[in-house]
């Protein structure tokens, strides 16, 4: 393997006005420092021309870790900035032919919206739907309750999982006391 490759300062002053602004740190509650972008983005060069697993990037680099390089390469494919960084690694480097840009290609997303779902039921002619819940069902000695009359009052408990679970039960009605009869009546 041959000696890892920083960017060097032409390269870096190409790619640093597309890079994206980081977000401002909280210094209340910083965490870990974050590792420098240059050193990330060789990181990411060297994984994708070495071909190495991204978990296999030596520490002792000074890149910082494969997976914190991974998942900067997914931060700039997600804000549409890798693209233009590619391209000018590519143009730039050396070594630029030799990136292996496939296995830098972020994931197809798999779940369907509902304009997949429209131009699918448009081309089969059959409704692609979500499969709707069943409403919940009243129980019978509820609504029974409820049609003689009877006062029906919820009280929540607790279930073991931490949810809230209304129990009904029936609400007393208070007792009457007689009123006695005013006076000169």
């Amino acid at each position: 393997m041959s000696s890892p490759q920083v960017l060097d300062d032409a390269i870096w002053k190409k790619i640093e006005k597309i890079f994206p602004t980081p977000a401002p740190r909280n210094h209340l509650y910083a965490g870990r420092k974050p590792v420098d972008p240059r050193k990330v983005i060789s990181g990411i060069v060297h994984v994708l021309t070495h071909k190495i697993p991204w978990e296999d990037l030596p520490q002792d680099l000074g890149f910082g870790s494969g997976m914190t390089c991974w998942r900067r390469l997914r931060m700039l494919q997600d804000k549409g900035v890798w693209d233009k960084i590619s391209l000018v690694l590519r143009r730039s480097l050396p070594d630029g032919a030799n990136i292996d840009l496939a296995r830098a290609k972020a994931p197809k997303k798999t779940y369907k919206t509902n304009a997949a779902r429209k131009k699918l039921a448009r081309k089969t002619g059959k409704p692609q739907a979500k499969a709707a819940k069943p409403a919940p069902k009243a129980s019978a000695g509820k609504a029974l309750r409820a049609a003689q009359g009877e006062n029906l009052g919820a009280v929540n408990r607790t279930t073991r999982a931490g949810r809230v679970a209304a129990k009904v039960r029936p609400v007393p009605e208070a007792p009457r006391i007689p009123v006695p009869p005013a006076p000169g009546s």
